[in-house]
Formats: C-alpha cells, structure tokens, sequence
C-alpha cells in the first residue's frame, strides 16, 4: 500500500480505490460462480445435499449483486476520468479519496438493495415419489414470478435492464468519447509542438486502463445484458434459449476473470505489488 501511495499522486489516489474496489468485485465474482460446477446436471437435490441447495437458491442474488457492483465502479471510474481530464481546473475539489469511498460504499448498497427481490425469484420444490412417504423423494431449485405477478416479474426485469445496462451504457459511452477526443487533441497537440509522450505517468496508465476495461465491457458484458433483457421478452424454444444464455455467460464470466490480467499488462505498479507478493517480499 505504501508503494503504491508513492507511485500514486494524490490525484490519482481516488482512481487507485475503484481500481482495488472493481478487482476485488470481480474477485467475489469469480467465487460466487465457481462452485456452479459442482450443481447436478438434472437440477435434483437429496436430503444430503442441503447445502448444495442453498447454494443454488442464493447464487444469482449474489452473482447479480457483483455484476452490478462492477457495472456501477466501471462507470465512476470513467466519471472519475472524464472529470480529470476535461475539467481539470475542479479535479480536486471533487476527486478525493474520502468522496471516492462514499461513491464505492454507495455502489454496494445500491446493487445490494435493488437485487433483493431477486431472493424471491427461486424457491426449492420437494418432489414426492407416493403422498404416503415421510419425506420427499427429492428436491428441485425453481423459478417463479416475484409476488406471484407476472407483470411484477417482467416489470423489475426491465428496470433492472435499465438501471443495470441501458443507463450505464449511455454513460459510458458518454464519458469515454469525451475521454478519447481529449486524447487525441493532447496527442495531435503534442505532436505539433513536438513534446514527448508521457507514456509513464501515472495518470496516463490509469486513462489507458479505464479505456481497456470499458472496450471489454461494451464487447463481454453489455452484449450479454442486452439479450437477456430481449430473450425474457421474446418467445422461443428453450434449447435455443438455453444455448443462447450459455454463450452470453461465457462472455461475462471472461470479462471478470481477465480484468486483472488486463490491470498487470498495462499498470507497471500492478506488476511490481503482484511481484513483491509472490516472491513475499524479497523483491525489492
């Protein structure tokens, strides 16, 4: 943490938290699916396998609250960036470490929050092999309408298409094209001046990092969301459905499993932390 405080400018400080906070999203990420691969192929649950079911039940509230949580941080980074580097004159009025952490606790409650009716979304099922035995022959995870409403159902569906996708594409888009003409102004002007490139400063390797993430989330993620939200208001068969769905998982679970291969290739200082912990502490 000392290390990276001094590589760091202040400015930069605030940057660094979302940086830690987003890989720390995709890192619970990563351990809430893990353990999908482990669930029976037919979807039954003996009396034995409790845990296995709970698992089941709870996986997608908490597997929803991260990929929001992601969502969000990847959008306050891009705030974040489109504040430094087109209002540079407010940057440190409004980019400090104490607002960041306020920005961050809000993205978690915000996701928490909005995905609890997902908890009533799925409920175990017992099956009965004859009315007679004294307890199910097994049990199933299924999925049911939120308050038993159909148009309850579809309704939180949509708003957590717009609340979770629409809007932070929007803004993100936004920002990024913002971010990306000032780039190439700062270039071309350099270029006419003939200054170097300052490819090592900090603040540039943070832009370039936020420009990585948010391209592979425009290419894995939103993508992903978009065509669940159509798929769940479209009819089809449910092996095309099914297949479709696979596919858009694959692209999300590989957004969050590369971001921090993504943040040691282009951040030296992500590089030198992840040696130092790996060689514990005898590298200097």
């Amino acid at each position: 943490r000392r290390k990276l405080q001094k590589s760091f400018r202040s400015l930069e400080q605030a940057a660094n938290l979302c940086l830690i906070a987003l890989a720390l999203s995709d890192l619970m990420f990563c351990l809430a699916v893990f353990p999908n691969m482990f669930l029976p192929d037919d979807g039954r649950y003996s009396s034995n396998d409790n845990m296995v079911a709970v698992y089941h039940l709870y996986q997608f509230f908490v597997i929803n609250v991260f990929i929001m949580e992601s969502t969000l941080l990847t959008v306050a980074m891009s705030l974040e960036r489109f504040v430094a580097i087109c209002f540079p004159l407010r940057q440190d009025l409004y980019l400090t470490t104490r607002r960041t952490k306020y920005v961050i606790a809000f993205t978690v409650l915000f996701s928490v929050a909005f995905n609890v009716p997902v908890l009533f979304r799925y409920e175990i099922t017992p099956h009965w092999g004859n009315r007679s035995a004294a307890r199910p022959l097994y049990w199933t995870v299924e999925q049911v309408k939120i308050g038993g409403s159909h148009a309850l159902d579809n309704g939180y569906r949509w708003a957590w298409a717009v609340a979770g996708n629409f809007i932070p594409l929007i803004l993100l888009f936004y920002f990024n094209v913002c971010l990306w003409w000032k780039i190439y102004l700062s270039y071309k002007m350099r270029r006419q001046f003939h200054r170097p490139q300052q490819a090592t400063r900090s603040s540039h390797i943070l832009t370039v990092t936020l420009v990585a993430i948010v391209v592979m989330f425009f290419i894995l993620v939103a993508p992903s969301e978009t065509v669940l939200a159509l798929k769940n208001a479209i009819t089809m068969e449910k092996a095309t459905g099914d297949a479709i769905e696979h596919v858009l998982n694959l692209m999300q679970t590989i957004n969050f499993s590369v971001n921090f291969v993504l943040y040691c290739i282009i951040s030296p200082y992500f590089r030198k932390t992840l040696k130092y912990i790996l060689l514990c502490g005898f590298y200097n």
